[in-house]
């Protein structure tokens, strides 16, 4: 097969060239090349909402420990506050 790329008609025309073997393992290569395509697609929009994910996880415990420190100082002292927005802060990804 050519190193160009074909159109629709130019690859069925080509394909009916092929002996009936032949044209087996151009079916066969061609779903495997276009499950490749669909898991690379997949990969990449997973890869991409996990890192979105994981932005809004990180920013949420940020905005939590900051709203503890601020929202209850006069709940508990300033070393305990500052442990638990700690722990929270370490509960990072």
């Amino acid at each position: 097969m050519p190193d160009n790329h074909m159109g629709l008609d130019e690859a069925l025309e080509y394909v009916k060239t092929l002996t009936e073997d032949q044209q087996k393992i151009f079916e066969l290569a061609f779903v495997a090349g276009m499950s490749k395509q669909a898991q690379s697609s997949v990969d990449r929009a997973v890869n991409g909402i996990t890192k979105h994910y994981t932005a809004g996880w990180n920013a949420a415990l940020d905005l939590i420990a900051f709203k503890l420190i601020d929202e209850f100082k006069t709940a508990f002292g300033d070393d305990t506050l500052a442990g638990i927005a700690i722990w929270i802060k370490e509960q990072k990804k």
